[in-house]
This record gives C-alpha cells, sequence and structure tokens, in this order.
C-alpha cells in the first residue's frame, strides 16, 4: 500500500541535494538529470510508489553508471511507521535516514495496517543474510486485528525463535510501540491498552534475551522516542518524529554492528 504523502515522481537525493522527476504521461522513457557532485558521492533513486513499474533498460546519458557500494545489509520489519506513511518525500523514513547515517544496505519490510509478528516474515529475516536487523511492531496489535498481552508476548517470542533459527549471531534491534495518544489507556475489544501490549512485548523480549543469553539482542522501549507532538494524525510520525526515531534506534543499531564486527576479529 502506498504511503499517501508520496508523490507520483521519481526522487534523486545525494548529499545536501533533493530533486523530483515526474512520471511520463506516456510512461515511457525518462530523462533523469544527476545532480552535481564529488565523483565518489553515491546516487540515490527513488521509484513513484503508486504505479507500478517495469525497468526495462537504463542508459547513461554523457557518462557512466556504476553500482553503489554495498554496506552491511539491515533488514527492518515494522508497519506503517517503518514504511514512511506520512514523510513529506522518500528517503525521509527513519530507517533510510539510520542506514544513511551508518552506510548501510537497507532492506525496509514495513508493511501498512500490517506487522503483528508474522512468522512468514520472521523466516523471510532468517534467510536475509543480514548483518543486522530492526524489529518494530505492536500498534497494529491494539486496532484493526486486535489481541491482547498473553498473544502479543508469545507471538514475540516465535517471531523472535524464528529470526534466531536463520540468523543466530547478528545483532537485533526491537524497539517497542511509540506514543499513540488516544490507545494508551483505551482498552481494545480483549480489554489490552497499547499501555499493556507494549509491556508485555518488552517483557517478552527481555526474557527472551535472558532465557538464551542472548547478548546481541537490544530492547529500544519505545513510549518515548518521539514526542507525541511530531504526530501528523496522533498515530504516524512527521518529518521531525522520523527524525527523533532514527536519533533514538541508531546508537543502538551501530553498537550492535560493532559486538559483532569485534566478536569476529576475536
Amino acid at each position: 500500500m502506498p504511503a499517501p504523502t508520496m508523490a507520483e515522481a521519481f526522487v534523486v537525493r545525494t548529499a545536501g541535494s533533493v530533486t523530483r522527476v515526474r512520471l511520463p504521461n506516456d510512461f515511457g522513457t525518462v530523462e533523469i538529470p544527476l545532480p552535481p557532485r564529488e565523483p565518489p558521492q553515491t546516487v540515490q533513486i527513488y521509484l513513484p510508489e503508486h504505479v507500478e513499474l517495469v525497468i526495462d533498460a537504463i542508459t547513461p546519458v554523457g557518462g557512466d553508471i556504476a553500482p553503489a557500494p554495498r554496506g552491511p545489509r539491515w533488514v527492518v520489519y515494522g508497519d506503517s511507521i517503518s514504511q514512511g506513511w506520512s514523510v513529506t518525500e522518500a528517503g525521509l523514513a527513519w530507517p533510510s535516514l539510520v542506514a544513511e547515517s551508518l552506510g548501510l544496505d537497507l532492506v525496509n519490510l514495513g508493511f501498512a495496517g500490517s506487522a503483528r509478528g508474522e512468522l512468514l516474515t520472521a523466516d523471510a529475516i532468517g534467510g536475509s543474510d543480514a548483518a543486522a536487523v530492526a524489529v518494530v511492531w505492536g500498534t497494529n496489535a491494539w486496532s484493526s486485528l486486535p489481541t491482547d498481552v498473553g498473544q502479543i508476548a508469545e507471538t514475540m517470542r516465535v517471531f523472535l525463535t524464528a529470526v534466531r533459527q536463520g540468523l543466530p549471531e547478528v545483532s537485533v534491534v526491537v524497539v517497542s510501540p511509540i506514543v499513540r495518544p488516544d490507545a494508551e489507556d483505551a482498552r481494545n475489544r480483549f480489554g489490552a491498552t497499547l499501555s499493556d501490549l507494549r509491556g508485555a512485548l518488552e517483557s517478552a523480549v527481555r526474557r527472551f534475551a535472558e532465557s538464551a543469553a542472548d547478548t546481541r539482542i537490544t530492547l529500544v522501549p519505545g513510549l518515548d522516542l518521539v514526542p507525541a507532538e511530531e504526530l501528523v494524525d496522533g498515530i504516524h510520525p512527521g518529518d521531525a518524529g522520523h527524525r527523533s526515531l532514527a536519533a533514538g534506534v541508531a546508537p543502538h543499531v551501530a553498537a550492535g554492528l560493532e559486538l559483532l564486527a569485534e566478536n569476529r576479529r576475536q
């Protein structure tokens, strides 16, 4: 499901520069001018989300095209918040900000209206050959398809078990739900508030890490990561909120990667 704030355009980003190129009316050939830059700088081109595109060929005009250098693969699993549902343009969602700041190769598994600890996704993450993982879900488990504290805790345990079966050594950062003012103290049909569900998720992560003596799982409590005034609709962060979320998560991702590198050197 495409984010409603995304324009039907290619977004071209490099350090200090953003340009947009609208889709051609005939969906044929489109020429994308690249911004002036130093030769080593990477250019990122985001495809429009609202249309399905098939790219037949890429042809350089007046230069060459070379693959961008790959950083460590970082897989992020979450809901519309991780997808970037309410940012003003592509590249401003918190996973993109963290990946850019740390030089990571991002795989964003942010699914609007979903992300309730689906086992199929946990298996996909386990088979992704990622160097690091972020697991960020729980908000949608309060509404739409609600659950209670017992089920959400068990779902998190099974989800982390499946991820660890495929990726036994990598850093996993788990972020519990950010603030949602209308849900914090309101009970869903099974009697659970978002505060209850957040607490159950956090306890489940701690128990899992402790029972397995797994020092590579880091819990980041989400409640205070994004101020309520940085939510654009009471649920989704705006650009400022995504910057706040990225600032709160990035140090833990960096620390996990450094720990993994240190262990490999020993």
